[in-house]
């Protein structure tokens, strides 16, 4: 079973989100879950890739402008996926991921 961690930073931006884009976040990232569960690539849609410059950091589109980036952790749990998830909100997380 996947987990996850989220930085406060994250929580700041995510709590100043629109209602339709913390609902756009949930389905693309229960998406993203499923394939982790499934142990299989998540959807292509997702625009999941390393961001360039950032090793270890990864970028997550959940919309047509909204971003999310995270990284891959460990936990006690073993082989399990872990996700912490960094920035969320549109291209200016990008400056810093």
């Amino acid at each position: 079973m996947p987990t996850y961690a989220w930085q406060a930073r994250f929580m700041r931006e995510y709590r100043a989100l629109s209602r339709q884009n913390k609902a756009a976040f949930r389905r693309a990232k229960d998406r993203f879950v499923a394939a982790l569960r499934a142990d299989r690539p998540p959807d292509a849609g997702l625009g999941i890739e390393e961001m360039a410059g950032h090793p270890g950091i990864f970028e997550f589109h959940y919309s047509a402008g909204g971003r999310a980036t995270f990284a891959y952790g460990t936990t006690a749990r073993g082989a399990d996926a872990h996700v912490i998830w960094r920035r969320i909100g549109g291209h200016e997380i990008y400056r810093e991921p």
